[in-house]
């Protein structure tokens, strides 16, 4: 099991200490890169592997007339694979368990403003999904976390012109196990989630509206 775990990890690179410039793609730049010991014995007795800054996703954003870069970082955390984590819901077969931060930072690299995001599992990278829900000209983004077997709860964010990061949204629900997603749009600002109904066997529609005075979206 330890070996097959060890295969699938020799695609990310764990980054300690490490400096980012989100320059031509949000392109790492680092002075002291780590490239683990991809051997049984870097694994703990109980089959996990302990991460520090690692960077798990980016994605490039306009705001305010600038592009910049939001990063997705697992501050301190373990890999390890579903089994070695105890299968069950929120469970993957590949696991970053930890705490996690969002970054903000130019085409310089300047950290611009962070949010921590407290504990997150998530099964690999994936892509941060963008919208402008609110119709602002600010883009508006979600992360997901595990609610039921057919079911995610997001957060929906939104980078403010002066790259702040706001929370605009919390436990909107959708079918489905992605890590970001797009609501489907209704009228306005409003759109849609879902959730699985077991009685009649079917996805259900929740409909989200704008708040504009508290600059939240809510279940109507």
């Amino acid at each position: 099991m330890i070996k097959s775990m060890i295969r699938k990890f020799r695609s990310y690179t764990v980054f300690t200490a490490v400096t980012v410039f989100c320059m031509t793609g949000c392109q790492r730049s680092s002075a002291q890169t780590i490239q683990p010991a991809l051997q049984e014995d870097t694994l703990s007795e109980d089959g996990l592997l302990s991460l520090t800054d690692y960077r798990l996703c980016s994605q490039k954003m306009e705001t305010g007339g600038k592009t910049v870069c939001v990063e997705l970082w697992l501050d301190e955390g373990v890999y390890g694979s579903g089994e070695a984590f105890g299968w069950g819901g929120g469970i993957y077969e590949e696991n970053f368990d930890g705490t996690y931060r969002l970054l903000v930072r130019d085409q310089e690299g300047t950290i611009l403003s962070e949010r921590d995001l407290g504990r997150q599992n998530f099964s690999g990278e994936f892509e941060i999904l963008v919208e402008d829900y609110n119709q602002d000209a600010c883009p508006d983004f979600t992360i997901g976390a595990f609610a039921s077997s057919s079911t995610n709860s997001y957060t929906m964010y939104t980078l403010w012109e002066n790259a702040e990061i706001g929370v605009i949204g919390e436990e909107l629900l959708k079918c489905g196990s992605d890590f970001s997603t797009v609501f489907q749009r209704g009228e306005g600002t409003a759109f849609y989630g879902s959730i699985w109904n077991n009685a009649i066997g079917e996805e259900e529609q929740i409909l989200y509206e704008w708040d504009a005075e508290q600059k939240i979206y809510k279940n109507t």
